[in-house]
């Protein structure tokens, strides 16, 4: 016959039990199982960190081999993890450890050794558990048409909403592009951003991005045609666009695509002759480059009023994602207004000049390259005589300045000068002050007379 006792002790375990098994399935609800198999386009979006939350990635490979070793490291922190199959480490749940990890599996399928990589990028959610819906976009006024000029960056991006595990792909003309997943656990926005450099006419068709969880799909086209001459091409208020300018114009970029509701958040920088091309947004340090704060920042354009030749280069538009930069970029070309040198006009200096070693007019505007050599009128001396050493002619600039100023000369006091040559027959020189002949001027009248107009 069982006593009280025994009945209690036996109440008890069966609490126990009951506990531990309410305890592991709690802990069952907060973890997450992954399994990165071949994919590199994962995301696993988790919600605010704690302590009974566990994440379970695990580097997979399907193929025929041996597994020699696994490495696990986070990008950017120089910090290797255990060299296990899985990674499980409730810690990684706190703010600190989001970021990108790779695993490398190491390995031989009998024809020698090989690795694999595999990688996912964790982040936290914007929000704790919702119900469940179908994706979202962002905003709806995309620009559906994308006109492109060859050879520059083809930039697309359909930024949405969702809160359960999601794929989201880019077609081009019904075929795939690009396949990514994203493992949510709560709610996120994301970038989905698709880019193509130095683009080609084959590059245009029609572009697809598709968005699709376990409560439905959405999807968004792009029209891409790609112009050869910049002139051709309609304005575009998605993107920004290559400019060609005069001296004296204004200077607009656009730049809304990528940066939806981010607006606060976008940033212009000058990159001067930097091909945008040659750089990773990734990991680019943007402190050596003019960001661009003192200028008019308008509704997503970059505005540059009265452009100059030093305005040319490259300008980028940059917005931190949700798990990497986005960038689209810009090239301005301002032609170079031919600068005129202003006229050269004394009243103690001869002035001769030429250009290419042919005579010009100085006393005009002076085309660049012109030469101009100074020296002092008659009666002048010059009052420097420094000055006249260095710079015994001087010559007309690109910037439409000489390159040096003119120097002086002053009159030289106390000294007349005649300058005399005779011109009559055995004639003689005339001393200062005298006068060797008269000259008469006389008009026949009616009468056969002559009158005498004027003499002197």
């Amino acid at each position: 016959m069982m006593n009280y006792h025994d009945l209690f002790r036996i109440l008890l375990m069966e609490v126990l039990i009951i506990f531990i098994l309410i305890l592991q399935l709690c802990q069952q609800v907060h973890s997450k199982d992954v399994i990165l198999q071949n994919e590199e386009n994962v995301v696993i979006i988790l919600t605010d960190s704690g302590n009974d939350k566990n994440l379970n990635v695990k580097c997979d490979y399907s193929g025929t081999f041996m597994i020699i070793s696994f490495q696990w490291k986070k990008v950017k922190s120089n910090k290797w993890h255990p060299p296990n199959e899985m990674l499980r480490e409730s810690q990684w749940l706190r703010p600190e450890g989001a970021g990108q990890y790779i695993c490398t599996i190491n390995g031989f399928n009998g024809s020698g050794t090989f690795s694999e990589k595999r990688s996912f990028v964790l982040d936290y959610s914007l929000g704790f558990d919702v119900t469940k819906k179908i994706p979202e976009f962002q905003e709806i006024d995309f620009a559906e048409n994308v006109p492109l000029l060859i050879n520059s960056t083809l930039h697309l991006n359909c930024p949405f909403i969702s809160t359960s595990d999601t794929v989201y792909s880019w077609y081009k003309n019904d075929k795939l592009l690009v396949e990514r997943k994203a493992i949510i656990d709560g709610i996120n926005m994301f970038d989905n951003d698709y880019n193509s450099k130095s683009v080609r006419f084959s590059d245009a068709g029609n572009y697809k991005c598709v968005v699709k969880n376990t409560m439905g799909s959405i999807q968004f086209k792009f029209n891409v045609v790609v112009y050869d001459d910049g002139k051709k091409m309609p304005i575009s208020f998605a993107y920004p666009r290559d400019l060609s300018l005069k001296s004296g114009d204004t200077a607009r970029f656009y730049c809304k695509a990528i940066a939806f509701f981010y607006l606060e958040f976008l940033e212009w920088y000058y990159l001067n002759n930097t091909n945008p091309m040659d750089i990773d947004i990734q990991t680019v340090d943007l402190s050596q480059f003019k960001m661009m704060n003192s200028v008019g920042l308008y509704n997503f354009k970059l505005i540059l009023e009265n452009v100059t030749v030093r305005d040319s280069g490259w300008y980028i538009c940059v917005i931190a994602g949700s798990s990497k930069m986005l960038m689209a970029e810009a090239k301005l070309d301002v032609d170079k207004r031919l600068e005129m040198c202003p006229p050269l006009r004394s009243d103690s200096l001869d002035i001769s000049c030429s250009l290419n070693g042919k005579y010009a007019d100085c006393s005009d505007q002076s085309i660049p390259n012109t030469i101009a050599r100074p020296s002092c009128k008659a009666k002048y001396i010059v009052e420097n005589e420094e000055e006249s050493i260095m710079s015994p002619e001087i010559t007309c600039q690109s910037d439409g300045v000489w390159n040096y100023q003119l120097f002086k000369c002053i009159p030289n006091c106390g000294i007349a000068y005649i300058k005399n040559q005779p011109t009559i027959n055995e004639g003689d020189k005339a001393l200062v002050g005298t006068a060797p002949w008269n000259v008469g001027i006389y008009q026949l009248n009616i009468k056969g007379n002559y009158d005498m107009i004027c003499g002197g």
